[in-house]
């Protein structure tokens, strides 16, 4: 039995911390925390609660998890069996991601038509504590997917040059 760890870290420290979505999703981190304070101190010290304090840190929360998936596709690392990377080669694991790049072109292609047309729809709705439109929270959608499109794009011709041998993946 050998004492070397095979296993990575939990985090992989060697990413760099300046990509755009991880400074945003911080930052929207930061602000979602504070808002979350707030509304216990409010709620349950105070005894008078803030509304727009729960609605803003709820709308917040779907921002940071459409940021964080730009992130987590930009660096195709989203959640999949590894085991398969470790079995089989390097070509034929190309070949199956990219079938699945592909259906999540597809889908990524729908979310950016079916968002846009309900933020279309959204004109004059507002958000109930606080009076901001609903078309400010829904936009995210549309605009998260056709940046991780673009991502699947690069995804598919990077998978694409392994299949063709132009690259050891």
């Amino acid at each position: 039995m050998d004492n070397e760890d095979h296993h990575g870290p939990l985090i992989d420290t060697t990413i760099p911390r300046r990509m755009p979505e991880f400074i945003i999703g911080a930052g929207l981190l930061v602000v979602f925390v504070a808002l979350t304070v707030t509304q216990v101190i409010t709620r349950y010290v105070m005894n008078a609660p803030l509304q727009w304090t729960e609605e803003l840190a709820a709308h917040l929360l779907i921002w940071m998890v459409f940021i964080g998936a730009i992130g987590v596709h930009r660096r195709d690392t989203h959640l999949r069996v590894e085991m398969l990377d470790e079995w089989v080669p390097p070509r034929v694991v190309a070949g199956i991601r990219l079938v699945f790049d592909f259906a999540v072109l597809i889908v990524l292609g729908l979310m950016v038509k079916s968002g846009w047309d309900l933020y279309q729809s959204m004109r004059f709705d507002k958000l109930p504590a606080l009076r901001w439109p609903i078309r400010n929270i829904i936009i995210i959608a549309p605009i998260a997917s056709a940046i991780m499109a673009i991502y699947s794009v690069s995804h598919i011709i990077g998978r694409i040059k392994i299949l063709w041998g132009k690259s050891d993946g």
